[in-house]
């Protein structure tokens, strides 16, 4: 497929993020999509994890609209449930690490999550009674928690101005903020820097530093898998 052939899906006025997805995994499945230091995950098994996580949510209660919280050190799992909870017809909703204990509370009743995607060393740390009205799964656990039973969900292509995802403000003045974007807003800013990616006619590949609770980091993650690139995602930035 010539550059232009696949620059005519990321050029529309509003697009499906999952269906421009879908086109990399028929072009490339056996290509890697995202790599963090201990596993790396496929085009093919992207889409076939995404829509597996997706579906469970649903048949645990997500309803549209509804935001999944995430807590825990970025890696190829909680790049797989951010994304997973957009395909649900969900929101994306990652919680910051750094945050305090009241104001991770704080965040997660605001965004009216009933799941809770949290690793395991942020579990030890908040202990058994954190947000204990939702319900736990283990970040490097979704597998088991998923299962492999056949996907019956059916996904819903969704409407511009639908929620994507939920960035949290730092909290410096008080408790920390919920910014909702858009598919729309999310279209706008990331399928046309797709678009200049593949203009330049060479491999995409990203460094995904920093934390992806962190509205900077979709830059790295969200635009360079839009032009089927590799996103190579950091738990802790370092210079090695």
């Amino acid at each position: 497929m010539t550059t232009a052939m696949k620059n005519q899906y990321l050029e529309a006025e509003f697009g499906d993020f999952f269906a421009v997805l879908g086109r990399w995994k028929e072009l490339k499945p056996a290509e890697i999509a995202l790599r963090d230091d201990k596993s790396e995950v496929s085009w093919q098994e992207l889409a076939e994890k995404v829509d597996r996580i997706a579906s469970h949510l649903i048949d645990t209660g997500l309803k549209r609209g509804q935001s999944v919280a995430i807590l825990g050190t970025s890696c190829v799992n909680y790049a797989l449930i951010f994304l997973a909870a957009v395909r649900a017809g969900g929101v994306a909703a990652p919680l910051t690490t750094s945050a305090t204990r009241e104001q991770l509370e704080g965040m997660a009743r605001d965004s009216g999550a009933i799941h809770l995607f949290i690793d395991l060393a942020k579990s030890k740390e908040l202990g058994p009674d954190f947000l204990p009205g939702l319900k736990h799964i283990a970040i490097e656990n979704i597998g088991e928690w998923t299962g492999v039973e056949q996907i019956k969900a059916k996904f819903s292509e969704p409407k511009p101005d639908d929620p994507f995802n939920i960035i949290y403000s730092s909290g410096t003045t008080g408790m920390p903020k919920g910014i909702i974007h858009s598919h729309m807003m999310r279209w706008r800013q990331f399928a046309p820097t797709a678009v200049s990616y593949l203009k330049n006619d060479i491999e995409v590949r990203s460094l995904a530093s920093t934390p992806l609770y962190s509205n900077t980091t979709m830059v790295a993650f969200l635009a360079s898998l839009l032009a089927g690139g590799t996103v190579n995602i950091m738990g802790k930035f370092n210079t090695l």
